[in-house]
């Protein structure tokens, strides 16, 4: 499954709403899509992101570092936001552990180099693992 996540303003008048558009590609070529009404704070949008390692790249740098790999078959591109500004990220693995290649550098890390441990950040919300 491939999931897009997409975010839009409608103007109205003298103001605007904010949806965010969920969309999931199915192997068997079905299509879900769900929006609500609200805002997507998560990422950076990736519109003008330096991206110099593709899918391929990334997965072989991935495989070359001393990390663990993780049980997983998931990949997500994207750029969070954090206490410490990063470039755009492959990130191999699942909720529980990842490995994390910068998509400009080619650096591997095995946590989100957003909220850097060496530098005594936590996760957001003291939500995640």
């Amino acid at each position: 499954m491939v999931v897009n996540v997409l975010q839009s303003i409608v103007e109205e008048g003298n103001g605007a709403d904010v949806w965010v558009h969920k969309f999931q590609h199915f192997k068997d070529g079905k299509v879900v899509h769900d929006s609500i009404q609200g805002f997507w704070i998560e990422n950076y949008a990736l519109n003008d992101e330096v991206i110099k390692l593709n899918y391929a790249a990334a997965y072989d740098r991935m495989m070359q570092s001393n990390f663990p790999k993780p049980h997983s078959r998931y990949v997500t591109l994207r750029n969070p936001i954090g206490p410490v500004a990063i470039n755009t990220q492959w990130i191999f693995g699942n909720v529980h552990e990842q490995i994390w290649i910068d998509a400009v550098t080619g650096d591997a890390k095995n946590s989100n180099p957003a909220f850097p441990k060496e530098k005594g950040f936590k996760m957001p919300l003291g939500e995640w693992p």
